[in-house]
C-alpha cells in the first residue's frame, strides 16, 4: 500500500471532484476557497505533509457539529434521528486521499468481496438492488424457492465498536502508518449537536462513525466485512449455472439474505444475529422483512430473531435502498404512480406561468432530477405511458422556445 505522504496531484484530485456547494464545518470555510485559491491549496498540501510525517492529527479536523435528520414521520424521540456531521473541509480532503489509498489496497488484494459487500467505491446502490431484484423475479419466474430476509440493523452506525475496526485493520494487515493516522483521529473526534434553539456541548464519540465523514463509511465497511465473513460459511446461496450466489448482500447497514431453503434462512439469521449482538449491533424485528417465494408464488412463511417474527411483505410491503418490495413482486404500481408524477410535474409547470425557456428550466433541473431515480430502479423502458409522457414533454418544451421536433436527428 501507498504510505508515502499525500501528493499534489492527490489533493487537486479531492478538490477538483468536491461540491462547491457541501455545506462548511465548524471553521465556517467552504471548499470554494480551495479551488478558487491554488496557492492556498499548496500550503494546505504541505501541511498534509507535516502531519502525516509525525502522525498527529490537527484538533480542528476533530471537530464536527451535528445537524439532527429526522428518520421517521412524527419523530420525537432521540433514537427516530439522525446525526449528519458536518466537519472542516481539509481534515474531509486529507482523509478522503487516506481512504481512496486504502480502497485501492483493499480491492487490488481482494480483501473486500464485491459480489456480497458493497459500499463506497466498491460498487453502486442501484447495482445492489437489481442484482436482489433479478435474483428475486429469476426464482419467481422459473418456480424455484427462494427465501429473502431484508433485515434492519438499530443505529447500526452509531453501534459499532471501534474495536472492531481496528481488528479489521489488522485481520487486513493495514499498514501501521494508516492505522496509526485513523486511531489518532477517532481518539479525538468531539461533537456537538445544534438546533434552532441551543448548541449543546462537545461530546466525545465512544462508539460508532460520524455520517459526513470521508473515511467513516470504508471503516464501517471493513468492520462489517468481519461479521458477514463469520456467517458466510454457515449456508450456501443459490446456485446457478454452476456458480453459487452469496447468501448475504450488504450495502453499508443493509443487510439481505437469499437461502433456497427455510431451515438454511433460520440457521444463517440465528448466525448473523449472534455475530451482529457480539458486535453490540442488534437487528430490529419489526422494521425487517420476509419474502418466501415457492413454485413462482409468495407464500406466508415466518422468520423470528430472538422470539420476535418478522413481518412478511404480505403483510406490509417494505422500501430497501429506494426500492419498493410488495406482495405480487411486480413494478406495475410504482410505473403508475411515476407516471402520475410525472403528468402532474409537467401540469405544474404548464400552469406555473413562466415564460417558456424558465419551464424548460423547471423540467430539466426539477422534474427530470426527480424521476429519474425511479426510472433507474424500476423496468420502466417499456412502459409505452412513460414515454408518451416524457415524449410530450419534449414536445412542449420545443414549442415553448420555438423549436421544430419533425426530425430525431433535430432533437440529437
Amino acid at each position: 500500500m501507498d504510505v508515502v505522504p499525500p501528493r499534489w496531484k492527490e489533493v487537486e484530485d479531492v478538490v477538483r471532484k468536491a461540491k462547491a456547494s457541501s455545506a462548511p464545518g465548524p471553521n465556517g470555510v467552504p471548499y470554494r476557497v480551495y479551488k478558487n485559491a491554488p496557492g492556498v491549496l499548496r500550503f494546505l498540501w504541505k501541511l498534509f505533509k507535516v502531519v502525516w510525517h509525525k502522525q498527529s492529527i490537527p484538533t480542528a479536523w476533530c471537530r464536527a457539529g451535528g445537524v439532527l435528520i429526522p428518520k421517521e414521520k412524527e419523530s420525537v424521540r432521540i433514537d427516530q434521528f439522525r446525526m449528519i456531521s458536518l466537519l472542516n473541509v481539509e481534515g474531509k480532503i486529507f482523509f478522503s486521499i487516506v481512504a481512496k489509498r486504502l480502497v485501492q489496497y483493499l480491492e487490488k488484494n481482494g480483501l473486500i468481496d464485491t459480489t456480497v459487500q458493497k459500499a463506497g467505491s466498491f460498487a453502486g446502490c442501484i447495482e445492489h438492488t437489481s442484482v436482489i431484484w433479478h435474483q428475486i423475479q429469476t426464482a419467481k419466474q422459473e418456480g424455484r424457492e427462494l427465501h429473502v430476509v431484508f433485515l434492519d440493523l438499530a443505529n447500526a452506525f452509531g453501534s459499532v465498536p471501534h474495536s472492531l475496526i481496528w481488528s479489521a485493520c489488522e485481520y487486513f494487515r493495514v499498514p501501521v502508518e494508516i492505522v496509526n493516522i485513523m486511531k489518532g483521529y477517532f481518539k479525538d473526534i468531539r461533537l456537538c449537536i445544534g438546533t434552532g434553539e441551543f448548541v449543546s456541548d462537545w461530546q466525545k464519540l465512544e462508539v460508532g462513525i460520524m455520517a459526513g465523514c470521508t473515511i467513516s463509511p470504508l471503516a464501517f465497511t471493513m468492520a462489517m466485512e468481519m461479521v458477514i465473513r463469520a456467517c458466510k460459511w454457515v449456508v450456501g446461496g443459490e446456485r446457478r449455472r454452476g456458480l453459487r450466489l452469496p447468501p448475504i448482500r450488504a450495502f453499508m447497514d443493509d443487510m439481505t439474505l437469499l437461502t433456497t431453503t427455510v431451515p438454511c434462512t433460520k440457521r444463517l439469521l440465528e448466525r448473523i444475529n449472534t455475530n451482529l449482538r457480539w458486535a453490540r449491533m442488534r437487528i430490529k424485528p419489526s422494521k425487517s422483512r420476509s419474502i418466501s417465494v415457492t413454485k413462482g408464488k409468495v407464500v406466508e412463511q415466518k422468520f423470528t430473531v430472538e422470539g420476535e417474527e418478522i413481518p412478511s411483505i404480505r403483510v406490509r410491503p417494505v422500501k430497501s435502498l429506494g426500492r419498493w418490495y410488495n406482495a405480487d413482486l411486480s413494478d406495475r404500481e410504482q410505473v403508475e404512480q411515476l407516471r402520475k408524477d410525472v403528468v402532474e410535474g409537467l401540469e405544474k409547470i404548464d400552469r406555473s406561468g413562466l415564460p417558456g425557456k424558465l419551464k424548460l428550466w423547471c423540467m430539466q433541473f426539477g422534474l427530470f432530477p426527480r424521476v429519474m431515480w425511479p426510472m433507474s430502479v424500476y423496468e420502466v423502458i417499456g412502459a409505452y405511458i412513460m414515454e408518451a409522457n416524457v415524449e410530450k414533454g419534449r414536445s412542449e418544451g420545443e414549442k415553448e422556445i420555438g423549436c421544430r421536433a419533425d426530425t430525431q436527428a433535430r432533437r440529437s
